[in-house]
């Protein structure tokens, strides 16, 4: 048989396909052929290697000395992890479907693709009888698609939990070491309908030669679903129905099965290719697409392809996002040959009858339909649409959160009954009511607001402002404590003994009311003396709270913070005030320096230093709160290249606690000031 003309290797596009490459550690993993040659042809360098790793020696080396061997199994050692058992190697054969490294030469990690095994060989000498080459051993993959790999500008559908799509021309040429393990593709479908999240991949940075956890492939899961084959590109881009067993079953058979002759087409894989049904032009309208609902588009999938199927069916569902083509390409299933435009003349017009002017016409050149403007309501319209609502008899509220103090859901019942250990339990800080007690205005407020913006109809985002909530009174610290205890009574005997006497609450929220008006503090003072008075199986008084006070004011944070200078107090007291006043814990330096020159106009008292301090001099201030970790200051090779001023600082302390103490030692006006 006369062997063909050489042909110039082509550059093979790896657009729209996962890219394998493998660590550097994978590239030593054993790796040897299993059981005898399936076939053997001459060399074909096209079909046979990746022109990506064709060297000059390669190319000079005469096509007649070489040969490809098919093999119809390969043996190798295992990566992954969840694939190590007693024995350390795994059997790949033709049609398996297995998970491939993507990008293992780059610290950031994704997901392994999917791919099924189409044709495995080798290229040697012309009856050479040497050991295989691993370096000249070579697989050729059908990629699968995770819904994140379809691209910005592709088709798109609400995928299933683990579902993946069977990539048309999705055929390319890896390494043996690329691959992971075995998973499994079936077209049945899952049995929760749990839709998967196709964000993009996880930004997790992993040195070279990282070997894949358990939590890498989906949680665990090595199983798919596949029920699409999809087209990335071309007039019939979109998603295909495909039987993937049937699929498999087929192409595999004639894989397997090598020819008596010489083909030098054989291996290629082109029998896994999904053939495309025959197109019938049929005009998609672009303000059809527009109103098209999402009922429409799922029904539209029954006509879809189902491959292999020798029966013509009809059109499939192209999925693109190009709304502002022309009605002529617009087409389902339309070919790629150049066309030449035609002119639409009208019927019955005379080619010698004088143009009409027509009224109300003029030229223009066409605009793409712009985004809706959402116009914000005015005065006159909040007023025309409150009068409009009352006009229609609309008395509907919003319902406000119940007014329940209780603990209905804290189930106690796990508990000894002892009312000293349940009173610890309720009044843990950890401990969540059903409703937040005292602060129904607040709440009555926000939806309140909510309402009024639903009700005026104008659209756009509804944006909520920040409530500061007020310290709590003692009234009300009383009424959130005694809510707690009463869940312990209800579980307990009517003659059973009171863990905590109500003199005792009244003083833990007097004290804690002047200081912070902080539910916490009093919540932690009341378990605390409960537990002073448990050992004794007594009731807890005042003269616990008082102890526990004092214990609670003499810690070790306590006492630092009155051994603390005056600038470092104050610069502890700016920061807790841009805290306050910008919500979040994180605040930049140059707003602390701001706000401490501020306070020396404010807190200085006679005895206290008037000069303020320069740049130079608050940053000594803050090098000694950084030393001590009462502040910690962003840090990192990313912030050197930062001003100075926008590096931001953070309390590394109980808030609660340093105001507690700083209002004790400043003063009245230290006090006023951490108060608001």
């Amino acid at each position: 048989m006369p062997r063909p003309l050489p042909q110039t290797p082509s550059r093979r596009s790896k657009r729209g396909k996962p890219l394998a490459t493998s660590s550097e550690e994978a590239d030593n993993l054993y790796r040897a052929w299993s059981g005898q040659p399936l076939y053997i042809r001459p060399i074909n360098r096209v079909l046979d290697e990746d022109i990506r790793q064709l060297d000059k020696e390669a190319e000079e080396e005469d096509e007649d000395e070489d040969e490809t061997v098919f093999y119809m199994h390969l043996e190798m050692e295992k990566r992954a992890v969840f694939e190590r058992t007693e024995d350390s190697r795994a059997t790949y054969q033709v049609g398996d479907t297995v998970l491939v490294e993507s990008d293992g030469l780059s610290r950031t990690k994704g997901p392994p693709s999917i791919g099924v095994i189409l044709a495995m060989w080798e290229i040697r000498k012309n009856g050479s009888q040497d050991a295989s080459d691993p370096a000249k051993m070579w697989i050729r993959l059908q990629w699968f698609l995770r819904p994140g790999e379809l691209g910005a500008h592709g088709a798109k559908r609400e995928p299933l939990q683990n579902e993946i799509y069977y990539k048309i021309n999705g055929r390319d040429i890896i390494r043996p070491q690329c691959i992971l393990s075995h998973c499994n593709v079936t077209s049945k479908p899952p049995a929760t309908t749990q839709l998967s999240n196709t964000k993009g991949r996880p930004n997790a940075k992993r040195g070279p030669g990282y070997t894949y956890e358990l939590s890498d492939v989906q949680g665990g899961q090595r199983n798919f679903y596949c029920r699409f084959a999809y087209q990335t590109k071309g007039d019939q881009r979109g998603f295909y129905n495909v039987d993937w067993e049937k699929h498999r079953d087929g192409a595999n058979a004639s894989t397997t099965n090598p020819p008596l002759e010489i083909d030098l087409e054989w291996g290629s894989g082109a029998l896994w290719d999904v053939e495309l049904p025959t197109a019938h032009k049929r005009k998609k309208s672009v303000k059809n697409d527009a109103d098209k609902s999402e009922s429409e588009e799922g029904n539209a999938t029954d006509d879809n392809f189902e491959a292999p199927s020798d029966v013509e069916t009809d059109d499939p569902v192209v999925e693109d996002g190009d709304e502002g083509e022309s009605d002529d390409s617009a087409f389902y299933g339309g070919r790629n040959e150049p066309r030449t435009p035609s002119k639409k003349r009208k019927r019955g017009t005379s080619e010698l009858q004088s143009p009409k002017k027509r009224r109300n016409t003029y030229l223009a050149t066409p605009r793409k339909p712009g985004k809706r403007t959402i116009v914000h309501p005015t005065p006159h319209s909040k007023a025309a649409l409150k009068k409009r609502a009352k006009a229609k008899g609309s008395t509907d509220k919003f319902a406000i959160r119940p007014e329940t103090l209780s603990f209905s859901a804290h189930d106690l019942s796990h508990l000894p009954e002892d009312p000293w250990l349940r009173s610890m339990n309720v009044l843990h800080v950890g401990s969540r009511p059903d409703a937040l007690p005292c602060r129904e205005e607040e709440f009555e407020k926000v939806l309140r607001c909510v309402g009024e913006l639903l009700e005026e109809g104008s659209g756009g985002c509804v944006c909520m402002t920040r409530i500061n909530f007020s310290p709590y009174k003692p009234a009300q610290l009383q009424t959130i404590v005694h809510a707690r205890l009463k869940t312990v009574k209800d579980y307990l005997e009517e003659d059973a003994q009171e863990a905590l006497s109500d003199d005792a609450v009244k003083l833990a929220a007097m004290k804690v009311s002047a200081i912070s008006g902080d539910a916490r503090r009093v919540l932690d003072i009341c378990r605390r003396a409960v537990e002073l008075a448990m050992a004794e199986k007594r009731t807890a008084r005042a003269p616990e709270v008082t102890e526990v006070i004092r214990a609670m004011q003499n810690s070790p944070t306590a006492a630092y913070l009155r051994e603390c200078s005056f600038h470092e107090r104050m610069m502890l007291t700016s920061l807790i005030k841009c805290i306050k006043r910008e919500g979040v814990q994180e605040i930049k330096w140059g707003e602390v320096q701001h706000q401490h020159l501020v306070y020396m106009n404010v807190l200085t008292s006679s005895s206290d230093p008037t000069r303020k301090p320069t740049a130079g001099e608050l940053t000594q201030v803050l090098d000694s709160l950084v030393a001590s970790r009462a502040m910690l200051i962003e840090d990192g090779a990313a912030t050197q290249r930062k001003p100075e001023a926008d590096r931001l600082v953070v309390l590394n302390l109980d808030q609660s606690e340093v105001e507690r103490i700083l209002g004790e030692v400043g003063g009245t006006r230290w006090k006023n000031v951490l108060s608001t």
